[in-house]
């Protein structure tokens, strides 16, 4: 998925205000509504040659928050790392620089604790599969519902993935 797929995607997949309202005050329905806003950035859409940085250079990125991963304004380097955000667990989202692979990494312990993604591509398509899990989860109270798209979001999740990035993913499926 690019930069302008990903962002297209979340625009037409926005939380239903009518199927939020009933269950949440004003200040938390705000807040969720608030987290999933992703705005042009003030200036031409310019090509960095890699997706994650197409969307960070691209897009006003200051909002969104899905399962507390954000990103960053300012990206860091260290050593044949490139961080870009947080993970919902306090670590780095980053990539391997020569291989393009996202990771999860632990700076503390200086390894990674999770596979993320073989590429930035990748990494953006199963991102939007976990706003939509969390999405579905947010708006319906039914159990039932809320099964099929955890199935839904697993299913993509592991056709889309191989098995070596399948534990960043399933550790979402433990959140209410």
């Amino acid at each position: 998925m690019t930069a302008r797929e990903f962002v297209s995607s979340i625009r037409a997949n926005q939380p239903e205000r009518s199927n939020l309202e009933h269950r949440l005050n004003t200040e938390t329905l705000h807040g969720i509504l608030s987290d999933a806003q992703i705005s042009d950035s003030a200036s031409i859409y310019e090509d960095h040659g890699n997706e994650i940085l197409n969307l960070l250079h691209n897009f006003d990125l200051s909002r969104l928050n899905i399962y507390d991963i954000t990103f960053d304004h300012d990206l860091e380097v260290y050593q044949d790392y490139l961080f870009f955000g947080w993970d919902t667990i306090g670590d780095r989202l980053g990539y391997h620089i020569p291989s393009g692979e996202v990771v999860s990494y632990y700076l503390h312990g200086d390894c990674i604790n999770y596979k993320c993604a073989k590429d930035d591509r990748q990494f953006l398509q199963l991102f939007f599969e976990l706003y939509l899990l969390l999405k579905g989860r947010l708006e319906t109270e039914d159990q039932k519902e809320k099964e099929e798209i955890e199935q839904q979001f697993w299913l993509n999740t592991t056709s889309a993935a191989s098995e070596s990035y399948w534990e960043h993913y399933q550790r979402f499926l433990n959140f209410s």
